[in-house]
């Protein structure tokens, strides 16, 4: 797993994004960007009481698999 700022810093031809339902990411959606940045998008999958260190509380995370169509 590794942190990047912004869809934009993706460069692997496949794998997950994830973010917290809670905190989603600023700007467009990260579904519209990855799929502008040429990849395919799997369903979403949800997963209830993650911890968010942030709030101090459980929470939940979105999670997306993604292969690129396009170099």
């Amino acid at each position: 797993m590794r942190y990047v700022p912004t869809v934009d810093s993706i460069t692997v031809p496949s794998g997950w994004l994830m973010w917290s339902d809670d905190h989603p990411p600023h700007g467009l959606p990260p579904d519209a960007l990855l799929l502008r940045r040429g990849y395919r998008l799997g369903a979403p999958t949800g997963v209830g009481g993650m911890w968010d260190y942030q709030r101090g509380r459980l929470a939940s995370v979105v999670a997306r698999p993604f292969t690129r169509i396009r170099p």
